[in-house]
């Protein structure tokens, strides 16, 4: 059993519980229960929006510079987490 698994509560293995790679090949592990997206006001140099995931143990973006993890997909990641959460009745912290 791992760590997070010994410890009991969901909201402590969700913590712990890589869901995805973002665009610089960093692994996605929420912090909180519930993740929040947002966006750079500035694009990048090729003229694409980028922005970052909230809620998580490290810096992780989303660039639309032919990345594959776009906003598409971290707002896909982000309204599943979230979804996932509020069913197993966590609180959206």
């Amino acid at each position: 059993m791992s760590e997070a698994g010994q410890r009991g509560s969901l909201s402590e293995v969700v913590c712990y519980a890589q869901i995805g790679i973002d665009c610089c090949n960093q692994p996605i592990i929420p912090t909180r229960a519930k993740l929040s997206m947002h966006t750079n006001r500035h694009t990048s140099t090729s003229g694409n929006s980028w922005g970052w995931v909230d809620g998580c143990s490290l810096n992780i973006c989303w660039s639309n510079d032919g990345e594959k993890f776009n906003r598409k997909k971290a707002a896909e990641l982000v309204a599943l987490h979230n979804t996932t959460i509020r069913q197993e009745g966590q609180p959206n912290e």
